[in-house]
């Protein structure tokens, strides 16, 4: 019994301390999200920061960019959905559709930048996303006006 309990002691410790850890990382400060979709003849990316969000359409090489500032309580909604993600996740979700393999749909993917690392997301089709993203691409889509615009 006397060896035992120092072993179990170890084991718990080390595996708090692993969850500690995954969970810290996961938390770090978020500094932007940004969208990006793109097939043949046609580009989509936005980037939203805490304070501004920039959306720029690309369509048959003519460029229509939108800007504007990101309201503190659209910022809070946007960090609330991204605490809800596991980072390390999101490359290997599953998509509920694949035409952008045939260019059936653009090729959309959502890059989450933190103060410690940069996420991407699997490559999905725009305008069906992973469920898991769903609530926060609302959420992006609430501050520039809409994803598909």
């Amino acid at each position: 019994m006397k060896k035992i309990f120092p072993l179990v002691t170890v084991l718990v410790l080390v595996l708090v301390s692993c969850a500690a850890k995954h969970k810290a990382n996961n938390k770090a400060e978020l500094v932007s999200v940004a969208y990006k979709a793109m097939t043949r003849g046609t580009q989509k990316e936005i980037l939203i920061t805490d304070k501004n969000y920039t959306d720029i359409t690309i369509r048959r090489g003519e460029q229509v960019e939108g800007k504007g500032s990101v309201s503190a309580a659209q910022w809070q909604a946007i960090v609330a959905e991204t605490s809800r993600l596991d980072y390390s996740r999101l490359n290997s979700m599953s998509v509920p559709s694949a035409k952008h393999q045939f260019d059936g749909a653009l090729a959309a993917n959502l890059i989450i930048t933190t103060a410690d690392s940069t996420y991407q997301s699997v490559t999905f089709d725009h305008g069906n996303p992973p469920a898991e993203l769903k609530s926060l691409l609302e959420a992006m889509a609430a501050v520039t006006g809409g994803l598909n615009n």
